[in-house]
Order: C-alpha cells, then sequence, then structure tokens
C-alpha cells in the first residue's frame, strides 16, 4: 500500500508481515509490530544492519566517536547504520555513513516530517531518503499527533525495540543512567542481539560522568570493545562478521538482494 508522503515523489509504503519485504528478523523478537509505514529504500529492511545509539547530549568525544564508527563500518564492510534520528549520538552515526555513501534507517515514532523533533532534523530525515535510506515506523504517519507528553514517552521506548530488532548489532556511545539508550540495551539483549559498547577514550580529559556512568552501569564486562587501536578495532570487526553471519544462518532471507 502507497499513500502520497510530505516529501514529493516518494509515498508512503504500508507493509505487513508475510510480504516479501518484511523484515522476517523482527518476527522473533517480543512484542514485533503489527505492520510497518516506511518512505524510501524497503530493501534495507532485510540488510545485515548495525544500530549506533546513545545520549542526545553527547560530548564532543562520543559524537565523533560515533561518526567514526559509522563512516568506518559502512565505508569499510558495507553496513548499514540504523539509529533514531535524535540529536547527538543518533545524528552523527546517520551522518558518518552518509558521508561514507552508505545507507541508513531512521526509526522513529512518526514518520510524517512535521512531527519529526528536533524541527532540524526535518530536512535530515529528507537526505537519509534522497540519499538511498530509510524512515521507518510502527504507527501510520500522522496518528501521534494531539498526544502528550507521558504517550510520547513510552512510544520511543516501545521504537527502540524496532531500532535493535533490525540490527543483528548494537552500539551504545555515551548514556545517562535509567536513559532511553539503556532500554535500548535491555532490547537488544532480550532479542538475542550482540551488544557492543566502545570504551572510553584513556587521553578525553574532558568527560561527562553521568554519560559514562550510564554506559558504564548498563554494559557487562565482556561487552566492551577498543575503538582506540588498529587491533582493538579489528578484534571487533571480525566479531561482527560472526555475528552476521550467525543471523544469516537464524534467517537465511536476511542481507539477500
Amino acid at each position: 500500500m502507497a499513500i502520497d508522503s510530505s516529501i514529493p515523489g516518494l509515498p508512503y509504503k504500508r507493509i505487513m508481515p508475510g510480504s516479501t519485504t518484511w523484515p522476517q528478523q523482527l518476527n522473533s523478537i517480543p512484542n514485533p509490530p503489527q505492520e510497518l509505514w516506511c518512505i524510501g529504500n524497503t530493501s534495507l529492511l532485510n540488510s545485515h544492519s548495525v544500530a549506533i545509539v546513545g545520549a542526545r547530549e553527547a560530548t564532543d568525544t562520543g559524537k565523533k566517536l560515533a561518526l567514526r564508527l559509522s563512516h568506518d563500518l559502512t565505508a569499510e564492510e558495507g553496513y548499514p547504520i540504523v539509529s533514531g534520528l535524535a540529536a547527538g549520538i543518533d545524528a552523527h552515526a546517520h551522518s558518518g555513513t552518509i558521508a561514507a555513501e552508505g545507507f541508513t534507517i531512521a526509526v522513529l515514532v512518526d514518520i510524517q516530517l512535521e512531527t519529526i523533533t528536533p524541527a532540524v532534523h526535518r530536512r535530515f530525515a529528507r537526505s537519509i531518503v534522497e540519499c538511498g535510506g530509510l524512515l521507518v515506523s510502527e504507527n501510520k504517519p500522522g496518528s501521534t499527533q494531539g498526544h502528550d507528553s507521558a504517550w510520547w514517552h513510552e512510544a520511543f521506548k516501545a521504537r527502540d525495540r524496532i531500532i535493535t530488532g533490525l540490527s543483528f548489532c548494537t552500539i551504545p556511545v555515551q548514556a545517562k543512567l535509567k536513559s532511553g539508550t539503556a532500554a535500548t540495551i535491555n532490547h537488544a539483549r532480550r532479542q538475542g542481539r550482540l551488544v557492543r559498547a566502545p570504551i572510553f577514550d584513556p587521553r578525553d580529559t574532558a568527560t561527562n560522568g553521568e554519560l559514562y556512568a550510564g554506559i558504564q552501569a548498563a554494559i557487562r564486562p565482556e561487552e566492551w570493545f577498543n575503538p582506540w587501536t588498529l587491533e582493538g578495532m579489528s578484534r571487533f570487526i571480525c566479531e561482527l562478521g560472526e555475528a552476521r553471519r550467525a543471523t544469516y544462518a537464524r534467517y537465511p532471507k536476511v542481507g539477500v538482494e
């Protein structure tokens, strides 16, 4: 089903379970969505994707790391990057992929441009689609208008399970205690997805203790990787490759054009 969207020439697409473009990896997650509304390249729904998420009030170090990780994972390994188009880490994750001429997926509460916050990201959302990426939501476009802040808070938490569900690995970069990022990490674990977090830059003396404390509380000892050395990144890339092959074994359609 396709209806006109607020991006001229690019209609909304409604995708239902059982259709050829439905992401089969969502079928196995707790409380899977009943439908998906999309603008853009729906073939990305069945790609080997990596999620990069984190704090809106991120430090410059965190933003630069999100940008570099997304760029390198796209440019060197071809992974599409999934995030939530929020300010801070999310925005830099999307930007790094676009800079590498790759494809990124923004999972939103509502894909109607007028509902996207912050408002400055509405043009950004259009750019994601124009660069071959995808906007996706489980809610019908425009149906979220008129709800109060409590509804939106729950909707964002529900959205996060789709970010991790579409991805075989989730990388959190900076988070406060009891934050949305911490909840996203828990979604990934419940879904049987890989969780890996970058260790903090030992040279960074201008850190935000609250942001680092949130990640330290959420991440298990075996879930850290070192993005600051060639050896550390090489090990991480190898681990991603193994997780990708395991994903293909579970969902043979994923990654197939």
